[in-house]
């Protein structure tokens, strides 16, 4: 599996269904829901205030999805940032 991908937790989750040689997937109900499972489904935006709180150790680029959260909550009040490596916020930055 390692030979098609290079995340780890990607790797991680698919082996959890991988019990004894055979996949537990449903594979014929993915194929058959694939573009309903993939992608960004575009909802109205949300009108409201609200606040970001990334985690720290997430793998996910602020910067790859970021254009969808800021369309779809454009009246976000703040996004804070975690201390590096912890996924927590320092005493001295919390709001």
């Amino acid at each position: 599996m390692r030979q098609h991908l290079n995340e780890e937790g990607v790797i991680q989750f698919l082996l959890k269904s991988f019990v004894d040689g055979q996949w537990r997937f449903n594979v014929p109900v993915l194929w058959e829901q694939y573009d309903n499972i993939v992608g960004w489904q575009a909802v109205p935006a949300w009108p409201h205030p609200a606040l970001f709180i990334p985690g720290g150790n997430s793998p996910t680029s602020p910067t790859h999805t970021a254009t969808h959260y800021w369309l779809s909550f454009p009246k976000r009040a703040r996004t804070l940032s975690p201390a590096p490596g912890t996924g927590c916020m320092p005493k001295n930055r919390r709001p």
